[in-house]
């Protein structure tokens, strides 16, 4: 929670203290100057950094790493078919020249777990959710809008687990 603005804050704006109790942080500025010559090496840091770590290569690795394992058991990309809605920006009457935005409506999560007659909490909250076993696996799906019976058949088809498994 952010402390009060003093009387001085509250009239001139200028927030000279900042405390946060949750982080145990606090701000101050005890002088404020409008229009100060500032030292060009103001702002330098001269102790100690780390290099950030790998980065976006790393997460490439990482994210690699986790389609392998979807792949080696059989699952792979999943291609779909998504409503797509345009919104409109720019566009010219005369020449039919346009700028727009593409909007798909598509997210989902996918739950698997090994076939079992126990609660199953998937810690998922989507609007439609759809629930099913094959001969190994428990299934869910939950998505922001709900699937055409051709959609789920799809799905569950590129997951391995066809509609006529159950």
């Amino acid at each position: 929670m952010f402390g009060g603005l003093s009387a001085g804050e509250r009239k001139t704006g200028i927030v000279l203290r900042e405390r946060n109790d949750g982080f145990g942080s606090v701000s101050e500025w005890v002088e404020i100057s409008f229009g100060a010559e500032l030292s060009d090496d103001l702002f330098g840091w001269t102790g100690e950094s780390v290099e950030a770590s790998g980065g976006r290569a790393e997460h490439e690795r990482e994210m690699a790493s986790r389609r392998a394992w979807l792949a080696a058991r059989g699952i792979a990309d999943l291609s779909w078919m998504a409503q797509a809605e345009l919104n409109l920006h720019n566009w010219d009457d005369e020449s039919g020249d346009f700028e727009a935005t593409v909007h798909f409506a598509v997210s989902a999560s996918v739950v698997r777990r090994r076939r079992s007659d126990a609660d199953w909490d998937t810690r998922n909250s989507w609007p439609h959710e759809y629930r099913w076993s094959d001969s190994d696996w428990d299934w869910y799906v939950g998505t922001q809008a709900p699937l055409r019976t051709d959609e789920f058949g799809t799905l569950r088809t590129q997951l391995g687990s066809p509609p006529n498994s159950t």
